[in-house]
C-alpha cells in the first residue's frame, strides 16, 4: 500500500506535467511556437487503451502538449480527420512530447 507521501508525490507529478504545457517550445504536432508561454495546453488522449472512459479522461502521462487547433483536430471538433488518423496524429504528438519532457530533465 502507498503511504500518503508518495501519493502526494504522484499528484503533483500530474499537476506538474499538465502545467509544464505551458512551458512547451512548440506545438508537439504542427510546430506553431510558444514565444509567449500560453499557446499550448495538454490534450488527453482519446483510446480506452489510454484510459478512457465514458465521462471519464485518460491519465495526463497520457497527454501531448497541442496548440488549440490541433487539439481540436484530434478530439474531432474540427476536420474531417479519421479515427485512425486521430488517434495517430495525437501519438506522434505524445512521443514528441515525452522526448521534450525527458530531454529537458522533467521526466526520467
Amino acid at each position: 500500500m502507498a503511504n500518503e507521501s508518495s501519493k502526494s508525490k504522484t499528484g503533483d507529478e500530474v499537476i506538474k506535467f499538465r502545467k509544464l504545457a505551458k512551458q512547451a517550445p512548440h506545438c508537439m504536432n504542427c510546430g506553431l511556437e510558444n514565444p509567449n508561454f500560453d499557446l499550448l495546453c495538454l490534450a488527453h488522449a482519446n483510446g480506452i487503451v489510454d484510459g478512457k472512459g465514458i465521462g471519464m479522461k485518460s491519465h495526463d502521462l497520457m497527454g501531448a502538449y497541442l496548440c488549440h487547433s490541433c487539439h481540436d483536430l484530434v478530439d474531432g471538433r474540427k476536420g474531417k480527420l479519421t479515427k485512425y488518423e486521430k488517434r495517430q496524429m495525437h501519438h506522434d504528438a505524445w512521443v514528441k512530447t515525452m522526448k521534450w519532457l525527458i530531454l529537458e530533465g522533467h521526466l526520467g
